[in-house]
C-alpha cells in the first residue's frame, strides 16, 4: 500500500495521468454507447426497408402465380365442349388431364354441376356416395362473384384428405344461364414452397394471411388456419404496403408486409428485433478492445518523459 502512494504522490506525472486516463475511459464508454445506440438504429431502419422491399418482390411472384391459375379456368370455361358436358365427358377429361399434368402446382381439376350436382374430376377419385358439389362452399362463393374467379380459405379436400386451397369460377352457357362451378385445388405445401424461397436474415420466415387475419401458411403447420385478426400487427396492415417493429408470438419483431390485389390476402416476412443488435454488437466490443489499448499504452509511458 505504501509503494501504491508512494507512486501516486511523488509523481506529479502520475498524479495527472490517472484522471487524463480515467477522463479517456468514461468519454470513450459513453461515445462507444453512443455509437451502438446509432447503430441499431440505423440498422433497424436499413432491415426494415430491406424487408418491405422483399416482400414487395414476393408479392409479385404470388401475383404472377395467381393469375396465371385464373388463366386456366378462363381458357377451360370457353370451351363450348363445357355447355354440353353430359356429352362431352372424355374431352373434358382429357383437357383436364392435360391442364393439370403441364401445370405441376395444380392438385386436381374439377367442375361441379348446377343441373344435376356431379362432379368431374381430375384425377378422378371415388367421393362419398351423398357428396354434393353445390353444397360446397368453394361453389357457392363462386356464385357470389360472377365472372370473377374466387380463391378459398385453406381447407381439408375430401377428395385426397390434403390441405389445399381453391380458385373457382361461375361458368354460364350463352343464354347466361349457370352451367356450374370450374375449380382447381392447390396444395398448402406448394405455396409454402414458394414462401420459404425467401429469407429474412437469421431468425426470419414469412406468413400469408388471409383477408379475415388467418393464417394461409405459417412455418408452424398447426398455426395454418388460427386467426391472428384482434393481434395489432394484423390490424396495422392497412395499406397496400408498409413496415413496423411489432409484438408478435412473444418477441418484439421487424415486419414488412404487402397486400396481394387478386385474393386481398397479406404477405409478411417477419424477423426478430434482437437479431439487429447481434449485428451491431461487433462495433461495441472493437471500441471497447481500442480503448483498452489506448489505455494500456498510455500507462505503461516511461515515468522519465516530460510532462507539459
Amino acid at each position: 500500500m505504501k509503494r501504491l502512494t508512494d507512486w501516486y504522490f511523488n509523481s506529479l506525472k502520475k498524479q495527472i495521468l490517472i484522471p487524463f486516463l480515467a477522463l479517456i475511459m468514461i468519454s470513450g464508454m459513453a461515445i462507444s454507447y453512443m455509437s451502438y445506440k446509432n447503430s441499431i438504429e440505423l440498422t433497424t431502419q436499413e432491415i426494415t426497408g430491406s424487408t418491405e422491399e422483399q416482400v414487395k418482390s414476393m408479392n409479385d411472384s404470388f401475383e404472377t402465380f395467381f393469375q396465371k391459375t385464373e388463366n386456366q379456368l378462363d381458357r377451360i370455361s370457353k370451351y363450348p365442349i363445357m355447355i354440353s358436358y353430359d356429352k362431352n365427358l372424355e374431352s373434358i377429361m382429357d383437357e383436364f388431364s392435360y391442364t393439370q399434368t403441364s401445370n405441376s402446382e395444380i392438385n386436381g381439376i374439377y367442375l361441379g354441376t348446377e343441373k344435376d350436382g356431379k362432379a368431374l374430376i381430375f384425377p378422378e377419385t371415388e367421393l362419398p356416395a351423398d357428396y354434393d358439389p353445390r353444397q360446397r362452399d368453394w361453389y357457392q362463393s363462386a356464385l357470389k362473384q360472377k365472372n370473377k374467379t374466387i380463391w378459398t380459405e385453406p381447407y381439408t379436400d375430401q377428395a385426397t384428405n390434403e390441405l389445399v386451397i381453391t380458385a373457382a369460377k361461375a361458368i354460364y352457357d350463352d343464354r347466361d344461364e349457370l352451367i356450374g362451378v370450374l375449380g382447381v385445388d392447390i396444395s398448402i405445401d406448394t405455396v409454402i414452397t414458394m414462401v420459404n424461397q425467401t429469407k429474412f436474415g437469421e431468425t426470419g420466415y414469412t406468413v400469408l394471411l388471409d383477408q379475415k387475419g388467418s393464417f394461409v401458411t405459417h412455418p408452424d403447420k398447426e398455426k395454418i388456419q388460427q386467426d391472428i385478426s384482434k393481434e395489432n400487427i394484423f390490424k396495422k396492415m392497412k395499406g397496400e404496403s408498409g413496415s413496423m417493429i411489432e409484438e408478435f408470438e412473444g418477441q418484439s419483431r421487424i415486419v414488412g408486409y404487402a397486400t396481394n390485389p387478386t385474393t386481398g390476402w397479406r404477405i409478411a416476412g417477419v424477423m426478430e428485433e434482437n437479431e439487429v443488435k447481434v449485428r451491431a454488437s461487433p462495433m461495441i466490443v472493437e471500441n471497447v478492445i481500442t480503448l483498452l489499448i489506448v489505455f494500456t499504452v498510455t500507462a505503461l509511458l516511461p515515468s522519465s518523459s516530460p510532462v507539459l
